[in-house]
């Protein structure tokens, strides 16, 4: 009898074990269509737009760049008469199966304090941090391609008169 009784909490261990372990997985996130427009060092603000799809509930919670001094998690809200209003957020819901989308003139990712100009068809590395309940955070690498038109020549500074 204690035989059973030993093997029946081995088998309950064992299967609390893997209920906890397969409830701690990874998502499976999935980040495509990553681009950006060109911009010149020093702009203050620089939008990134992106779809993303996960299997599970999963929390964006931020971001980082070597080419930003930080990056802003920005909620667009659209108000009844037309026009919207920008909140930068802390975090952002994604939920499972349904892609969602950060575009332009929409939620999306801001470059801060941006370092270096970035030119058409340059590659930005950014790393993008989920949160997943309870206790697992998750990171994916993305490049964005930076494109649309060639930047003008930068001005050049004001001559001083003699």
């Amino acid at each position: 009898m204690n035989d059973f009784r030993s093997l029946s909490r081995i088998a309950l261990a064992a299967a609390l074990f893997a209920g906890l372990a397969a409830g701690a997985t990874a998502a499976d996130i999935t980040v495509r269509n990553a681009w950006m427009r060109p911009v010149r060092a020093d702009t203050p603000t620089a939008g990134v737009y992106f779809d993303v799809l996960t299997n599970t509930p999963i929390r964006l919670v931020g971001a980082t760049s070597a080419v930003a001094k930080s990056i802003a998690i920005v909620l667009v809200n659209d108000k009844p008469d037309g026009t919207s209003v920008e909140t930068i957020v802390k975090q952002f819901d994604l939920p499972a199966g349904k892609e969602t989308r950060f575009a332009y003139n929409g939620n999306r990712l801001d470059l801060l304090e941006v370092a270096q100009t970035l030119q058409p068809g340059m590659s930005v590395p950014i790393r993008l941090i989920f949160f997943q309940a309870p206790d697992l955070q998750q990171t994916v690498d993305i490049d964005v391609l930076v494109r649309g038109v060639i930047l003008p020549p930068a001005p050049e500074p004001d001559a001083k008169k003699n």
